[in-house]
């Protein structure tokens, strides 16, 4: 049997990870075998050797496995903050685009909103129109350009309704009750 298959066997994570030894995990799994077993890598096929016929070397691969789980779990970890913070800025961009948009009293971005759904709607009618093409270059240029005006058109009007003033401040109105003053 493969050392490597046989490797897959009790260690699953690292087997995988050094089919691929070129990819981050396949970094990880290197550097943990050589952690755990003290080698250089190019001693690393000799322990994958060792672990057929010596539970030794098999229970140390075990204790590399855990190592480098935790250390995907961590990277993991990592990578959620960081996707967490960019959600963060973004949102706290958004917020300051609406409050200027607010306090300047600016209509461009509703104008925007409504040129852009007006801009789908015109490409979306004229495509229509013309018939679905069926050639996949015209279907990938197609494509593109719907998403390309969707996207302007669903951005431009998260920023207009965002934008837009709430309900609570509409001028003559008693919030505690309710009621029209």
């Amino acid at each position: 049997m493969n050392p490597l298959e046989y490797v897959a066997t009790i260690a699953p994570t690292i087997s995988k990870a050094l089919t691929n030894p070129a990819g981050f995990a396949g970094e990880l799994a290197i550097r943990a075998i050589q952690k755990v077993f003290d080698v250089s890598s190019s001693e690393i096929p000799g322990v994958l050797e060792q672990a057929t016929v010596n539970p030794e070397v098999r229970a140390r691969i075990l204790e590399a496995e855990r190592l480098l789980k935790a250390e995907v779990m961590e990277h993991t970890r990592a990578l959620r903050s960081l996707d967490i913070e960019e959600y963060k800025i973004q949102t706290a961009e958004l917020a300051n685009v609406r409050k200027m948009i607010m306090a300047t009293h600016d209509r461009t971005s509703e104008r925007l909103a409504y040129l852009a759904w007006g801009g789908l709607m015109i490409v979306t009618g004229i495509l229509l129109w013309m018939g679905i093409p069926t050639d996949p270059t015209a279907v990938a240029i197609v494509t593109t350009i719907i998403n390309q005006a969707f996207s302007l058109a669903k951005d431009s009007f998260a920023v207009f309704t965002g934008a837009s003033p709430p309900s609570q401040s509409q001028p003559g109105k008693d919030h505690q009750n309710g009621r029209r003053k």
